[in-house]
């Protein structure tokens, strides 16, 4: 690949180490970091579940998601006129632990406690979050 030409956004024909890199660097914002913790503790989230636990406009949070799309971290699927996200199974060892940490991240993070609790308590149009988060096989 020349250094003048774009590497595929989907990851196609990327490195270990570039995956690691899109994987580190979609994870490197705080907004994309409160996502995903949510969709990793309600696997079948809707968009309006995160922009009501995070009061953030659904333009944010649709550009933030896109982020984590282009990165393999979530995945869209349509369920009527709604958006809803879940978490692929790991395709590596990175992104399997990257993926741990964050769903562990709510311990120790007051932040992402609080909106776990908020997610529990506004829950519009999926089912009510489990009380334990995805399983991440290590």
């Amino acid at each position: 690949m020349k250094p003048t030409e774009k590497k595929p956004l989907n990851g196609a024909g990327r490195t270990r180490l570039d995956r690691a890199a899109m994987f580190a660097a979609a994870l490197s914002d705080p907004t994309r970091l409160r996502l995903l913790s949510l969709i990793l503790h309600n696997p079948d989230i809707c968009v309006c579940d995160l922009e009501m636990v995070t009061k953030l406009p659904q333009t944010k949070i649709s550009k933030h998601l896109a982020v984590l799309r282009n990165a393999d971290l979530v995945v869209p699927h349509r369920q009527g006129t709604w958006m809803h996200y879940s978490v692929p199974k790991p395709r590596s060892v990175v992104q399997r632990g990257l993926l741990a940490v964050v769903r562990d991240a709510h311990e120790t993070v007051p932040e992402l406690q609080r909106d776990l609790a908020r997610l529990k308590t506004s829950i519009s149009c999926g089912p009510i979050p489990a009380d334990s988060p995805v399983q991440i096989e290590l």
